[in-house]
């Protein structure tokens, strides 16, 4: 513990003295020898005949106030919101000089290591603790509605700031510098099935061998998928499914995969490539940042009790400090329903208040950025020809209400485009994207369309009956997707009789689920199904699936 001398314009006061003086001042004042929003005290005289000797004037008219606090350097214990940040440094002065006001003083790096999200400050309070500056003011200077007391007895600072501007750790985080690369590991998963039939005299044989292999090296990870088939009348057949290479960048939570893999399909139909893609790995965020699920905003008076309620259930519940909060780490809850915040202040009065949640299709947190680079040579065993493809998608939360989804694909005499909203409403979930596509053909032409596609999710509170998606896609007789586009240059054929080749006109697709009695103690209905037809065929495709209560299904085409 370090203290400044002092000095006064006679002899020092002797030991006792000072002591005298400094338990009387602090008696008369407060426990707290400072604080940001200090009371103000009536003035008290000391006699200066009863603390000197030999008729020596000694200047003690510092003592007359309440605010006894020294300026100085101090090793003290230091809390913010209550949780002890260790033993720091603090430096103490009197602001302005002259004044007789003693201040903490505060910088950039102090405040971060007391978990300050420098981030949040304002413009002007960054401003001031640019380039290391120090500034000794009142905090409340720096962070709106934060406070600052030292207890020069107990050689304590105590800080109370608004749990918005604190840096928040998501539940489940850990600091990507504690990652590692795991062990050197090879690992190799198998299944097979052999299957044997007789209809109308004829034996049916056939053999299947699935293989999932991996080598871990370093940052590095190859993997493969194939599989080895036999039957009697075709004879034998191996695939190669998957051949890739893959490594992690963690700063920028990315893979970076180089082989034979698929696309992303979160916006467009997927497809295989043989190329390199980097793209966002979801593993990388901690559980509680995957998948959508809204920022709760609010205004705590006091230390304040938060607690967060979904269809009745608690599903949050934490402590913040008196002004602005945000909770940015809930995680997804299944089919969604609107979000009950309730605040709880100290004397017990309760504020409530509602956000809308319904996962809409490819919604994202606020602030939350997704995206996926490819390029390579399309890959289909099916198809002959391997045109070089590129793909760019992007998804980025802008609010708890909006998330905007854009992205493009282009190929030799093939160009796709796609733009899109997700909406997080009272109503549910809705989503809407529109695709233009062109592709240009030798002997044929140029084919230009449209897709448009609305989505809808939501959860019926009174008869707890979950929407999952309901979708609806329609296509105008131009658009192709890249699929579609390569299966023409195939045969050099878009007629209907072309087998590889149809085109989707209309799309309805629908997933149900339905829990039966409270908390569905007697089982739940599930059913899914879509129905899509096409320009170039004349009937439909109807599929569909059922699940009555606990057990039983059926399925039909």
């Amino acid at each position: 513990m370090q203290y400044r001398s002092i000095h006064a314009s006679g002899p020092r006061l002797r030991p006792i003295s000072f002591v005298t003086l400094h338990a009387i001042a602090a008696m008369g004042a407060s426990a707290h020898a400072w604080a940001d929003a200090p009371q103000q005290y009536a003035a008290v005289e000391f006699n200066e005949q009863f603390l000197g000797s030999g008729g020596e004037k000694v200047d003690i008219s510092r003592f007359n106030k309440g605010q006894v606090l020294l300026p100085g350097t101090f090793r003290a214990d230091t809390y913010v919101n209550q949780n002890w940040k260790g033993k720091l440094n603090i430096e103490l002065r009197e602001e302005p000089a002259g004044s007789g006001v003693v201040r903490p003083c505060f910088t950039a790096d102090l405040l971060e290591r007391m978990g300050v999200d420098l981030r949040k400050l304002s413009p002007e309070s960054a401003a001031k603790l640019a380039d290391g500056n120090v500034v000794c003011a009142s905090l409340s200077e720096l962070i709106p509605d934060a406070t600052a007391t030292f207890d020069g007895g107990e050689q304590r600072l105590d800080l109370s700031v608004p749990q918005f501007s604190m840096l928040s750790s998501a539940r489940g985080y850990v600091d990507p510098k504690y990652w590692d690369d795991g062990v050197p590991a090879a690992t190799l998963q198998y299944n097979a099935n052999v299957y044997h039939s007789t209809s109308g005299g004829i034996d049916t044989n056939s053999q299947y061998l699935g293989l999932i292999g991996g080598i871990n090296a370093g940052p590095w990870r190859f993997r493969y998928q194939g599989n080895l088939t036999n039957n009697n009348r075709g004879g034998q057949h191996y695939q190669s499914v998957q051949t890739y290479v893959q490594r992690a960048f963690k700063d920028i939570k990315s893979q970076l995969t180089g082989g034979d893999t698929f696309t992303d399909g979160s916006l467009f139909d997927s497809f295989g490539v043989r190329g390199v893609t980097l793209g966002t790995d979801d593993r990388m965020y901690p559980e509680s940042q995957r998948g959508y699920a809204p920022v709760v905003h609010g205004i705590a008076n006091s230390n304040a009790k938060v607690q967060i309620r979904q269809n009745g259930n608690i599903i949050y519940e934490t402590t913040v400090a008196p002004g602005p909060f945000e909770i940015n780490d809930l995680y997804p809850t299944g089919y969604g329903g609107n979000l009950d915040v309730i605040v709880t202040e100290a004397d017990g009065t309760q504020h409530v208040s509602s956000v809308p949640y319904a996962p809409a299709v490819n919604a994202l947190r606020p602030g939350h950025t997704r995206y996926f680079a490819t390029v390579g040579e399309y890959r289909d065993p099916n198809i002959g020809i391997h045109p070089f493809v590129s793909q760019f998608t992007v998804q980025h939360g802008v609010s708890n209400l909006v998330t905007l989804y854009g992205g493009v694909i282009a190929a030799d005499m093939y160009f796709s485009g796609v733009v899109g909203a997700a909406l997080n409403t009272k109503l549910g979930a809705f989503g809407f994207d529109a695709t233009q596509s062109s592709a240009s053909f030798k002997g044929i032409g140029t084919h230009n369309g449209m897709s448009f596609r609305l989505s809808y999710s939501r959860l019926i509170e009174p008869t707890n009956t979950n929407l999952a998606v309901a979708a609806y896609r329609y296509s105008t007789n131009g658009f192709l997707t890249l699929a579609d586009a390569v299966g023409i240059r195939q045969t050099g054929d878009d007629s209907k009789s072309n087998p590889l080749v149809e085109r989707a006109k209309n799309r309805i697709q629908f997933v149900i689920n339905q829990t039966l009695g409270e908390g569905g103690k007697y089982g739940s209905l599930y059913a899914m199904g879509s129905l899509t037809s096409y320009w170039n065929r004349g009937n439909h495709d109807t599929q569909y699936l059922y699940r009555p209560g606990l057990s039983g299904h059926g399925f039909g085409t």
